[in-house]
């Protein structure tokens, strides 16, 4: 596993998403109330109900950037 797409996996299991399936494409992360988060090899994924809505490069930083811009993460959020 690539490390950075494994530090966004841990991020957002530190700040309250559960993993919701191990495909063997890609992984799922939810929080109550909150859209899904898909991750795979080269991309992260935001989906609601109505689709995905934002596609990242695997970065760290582009993660957390994508949560705050989408106002989905609180400000006292836990860095890994």
């Amino acid at each position: 596993m690539n490390k950075e797409i494994g530090k966004c996996k841990q991020f957002l299991i530190e700040n309250g998403w559960k993993l919701d399936n191990d495909d063997s494409d890609y992984e799922s992360y939810y929080k109550e109330m909150y859209p899904t988060i898909d991750i795979c090899n080269d991309e992260i994924v935001f989906v609601d109900a109505g689709g995905d809505f934002l596609h990242l490069p695997i970065n760290y930083y582009a993660l957390i950037g994508g949560l705050i811009e989408c106002q989905l993460i609180d400000m006292d959020y836990k860095s890994v």
